[in-house]
């Protein structure tokens, strides 16, 4: 599914022309995956009555003097249609969130890199999945940067990310137990 929304986004000139792209592929994929599972509640069954998919899309657009970038954080997810929702407070997560509405919280900054914000964006799914079995699996990532194409990170780029993260978390610890 992440080549199908790589391929959707190739050729978008912003993150919101990507997002709309990213819609489309999502909703007929979606489909397709599940086309016996009604989007209408079914009496007895608890909502919602497909598998969940969800999410998240940053990326930047020109500013309307067409001079200044501008960030921008969308989330679909299949309960809601993959109906694209704008994030702009900085961080947007999905799923089960306290965890890592804590963990942004916490550690977002305004002034994040891209290189920060992909190792916190990759922590936070790693320690999210640490406390509730229920999430998990592999970290995907997609970068959408101004005057470049959408550019997926292969396998070993986001496990030398999560690598690193697991450093920061041995650091921290070796910090906060440090006797003196």
């Amino acid at each position: 599914m992440l080549d199908e929304i790589l391929a959707a986004t190739k050729g978008s000139v912003g993150v919101t022309a990507a997002m709309k792209e990213v819609n489309r592929a999502l909703r007929k994929r979606y489909e397709e995956m599940f086309p016996k599972f009604q989007m209408q509640p079914i009496q007895g069954v608890p909502l919602p009555v497909r598998p969940t998919l969800s999410i998240v899309l940053c990326g930047y657009d020109r500013g309307e003097s067409g001079k200044n970038d501008m960030a921008k954080l969308y989330s679909m997810t299949s309960p809601l249609d993959f109906a694209p929702q704008l994030h702009e407070y900085g961080f947007c997560v999905q799923g089960i969130p306290q965890f890592a509405v804590y963990l942004l919280n916490r550690l977002h900054r305004p002034d994040t890199l891209l290189k920060e914000a992909m190792a916190l964006a990759a922590y936070t799914i790693s320690e999210t999945a640490a406390q509730d079995g229920k999430v998990g699996g592999p970290v995907q990532m997609i970068t959408i940067t101004p005057g470049r194409a959408s550019v997926e990170l292969n396998r070993e780029e986001v496990d030398a990310i999560i690598r690193g993260n697991e450093d920061r978390a041995t650091r921290l610890r070796e910090l906060f137990f440090q006797r003196g």
